[in-house]
């Protein structure tokens, strides 16, 4: 369902394809982290609860038009959270 909401939907977008390149752009960045973290499995199974559980609820139940603000919400939490980096101020252009 996230493969066909990206291609079908998100990449579509202006503002989805932002988000889309800003995921693989910190997405190597979470992987170190996990790798890294001393409970690799509790720190996936709070990023999938917190972040993408609710993405994928609203893809089963069509809320597609609330998926590119969660996905922005999720992806700058993370960053914030995760200290990646400041994305208050990036916005696509």
């Amino acid at each position: 369902i996230l493969r066909q909401y990206r291609n079908d939907i998100l990449l579509t977008q202006r503002k989805g394809s932002f988000l889309f390149e800003l995921y693989y752009l910190i997405s190597p960045i979470m992987c170190k982290i996990i790798l890294d973290s001393r409970w690799p499995n509790a720190l996936l199974n709070e990023i999938h609860s917190d972040y993408m559980q609710p993405i994928i609820g609203m893809l089963y139940n069509k809320n597609y038009d609330r998926v590119p603000e969660m996905l922005e919400k999720a992806l700058i939490q993370m960053t914030k959270k995760y200290g990646l980096a400041n994305l208050d101020e990036v916005h696509p252009g």
